[in-house]
């Protein structure tokens, strides 16, 4: 028993850093409730790119441009038409984006195309300050650019907005949705309070122009958005926090989409593991919370499975014999210390959202998203598709 602990004690000593962490930011986030926002800053000189990178998504892309124009400065918004078999680009061009169509099969994914764009249209995109990307369907509140402008003009090289997830309505969806309002609402809240980097999200960035460009070459799996916190981090360059620049995000309606949608991100955490351990590590070893914060928040999930794995160690620690006493005791303290802090963070989030009563149902049927995750784990693992896509009916 004693050797068994001896192995699994890395193991354990995450998921009790992961509580205290929980612990903490629940705390630190608990005065001011996360959902209030700042007042729109003014709006400032500096020039901002809008850049939509779009794989056939002629079904959206007109009225998402078509937002966006309402906001945008005249030839301000692109569209980056990636590899599409679809209408997609002359349908951004009739809801009046500047489009470039990209045609490169063997080299696929939101970076790759970032990357070809930015060197592409380096001279165009050298009239504008910062970089701001957007998915193809994202619903951007008219304050965004005033927002995250107003952050580079004090500074920030990197900008993450507030995405609010917009679930599909299956318990599924909510509990994911869910999940990811309270990593902002408390996590990113906290973050931000402490002065530690947040985690950027795929959606609602804006980079400074030159340090995206540095960037961009360095990303190599379908998880971009991971590469670039980490990245962001080992420079030490703080993505700053704007929890008044809100971009709704529309997920997947059903457990098969959300299913699709991990197993992506399944198979991305293992490629960043695999193409950035050495930094992945360096960062665990840096002596610095906020970057052991940021790559918990980026790859220890997903968190269904953590609280699965805090349970089955309290469990385990109560029932195993373990001695000496004082070891078993000790052990099971700990363990119960991991598994209250999840106790205690989510029921507690419950006052942060609307419509908590829908999200409570959720979390009710919790147990239940375990099989999602193992339904999207088994399709990183055997999906012969290599990039793994959400149609908008899933």
């Amino acid at each position: 028993m004693l050797l068994l602990l001896a192995i699994a004690s890395p193991l354990l000593a995450l998921l009790l850093l992961d509580s205290l962490l929980r612990a903490w930011f629940v705390v630190v986030s608990w005065r001011t409730p996360a959902t209030q926002r700042d007042p729109p800053a003014p709006p400032t000189a500096s020039p901002l790119a809008v850049v939509i990178p779009a794989h056939d998504e002629g079904a959206i892309i007109g009225d998402t441009v078509a937002r966006l124009r309402a906001q945008t400065p005249p030839d301000a918004l692109f569209v980056v038409a990636d590899n599409c078999t679809d209408d997609t680009a002359a349908v951004a061009r009739r809801a009046g984006a500047r489009v470039w169509e990209r045609h490169r099969p063997d080299e696929r994914g939101k970076g790759a195309a970032l990357r070809w764009f930015l060197a592409t249209a380096a001279e165009t995109l050298s009239d504008y300050d910062a970089i701001a990307i957007f998915d193809a369907d994202s619903i951007v509140d008219e304050d965004f650019a005033r927002h995250a402008m107003a952050a580079l003009a004090r500074g920030a090289d990197v900008v993450q907005g507030f995405v609010q997830p917009l679930s599909g309505g299956s318990p599924s969806a909510d509990l994911a949705a869910y999940s990811e309002l309270l990593s902002q609402q408390i996590d990113d809240v906290a973050r931000a309070r402490l002065g530690w980097p947040v985690p950027l999200r795929g959606t609602g960035m804006v980079f400074r122009r030159e340090v995206l460009g540095a960037l961009l070459p360095h990303l190599q799996t379908k998880v971009e958005d991971v590469e670039m916190s980490l990245l962001l981090a080992a420079q030490g360059k703080q993505v700053r926090f704007l929890p008044g620049a809100v971009v709704g995000d529309p997920k997947p309606g059903g457990a098969r989409g959300v299913a699709i949608q991990r197993a992506r991100w399944l198979q991305g955490g293992r490629e960043v593991l695999q193409r950035h351990g050495r930094l992945v590590l360096r960062l665990l070893l840096s002596g610095r919370p906020g970057d052991v914060s940021l790559v918990f928040a980026t790859l220890l999930k997903p968190k269904t499975l953590v609280l699965l794995l805090k349970s089955l160690w309290f469990a385990s620690s109560l029932l195993l014999p373990i001695k000496p006493a004082v070891l078993h005791w000790t052990t099971a303290t700990l363990a119960g210390l991991a598994l209250s802090a999840d106790l205690v963070y989510y029921p507690l989030g419950l006052r942060l959202v609307e419509m908590p009563g829908r999200y409570a149902r959720a979390l009710a049927v919790a147990p239940l998203y375990l099989a999602v995750w193992l339904w999207s784990l088994t399709l990183s693992l055997v999906s012969a598709t290599p990039w793994l896509s959400v149609r908008r009916d899933d």
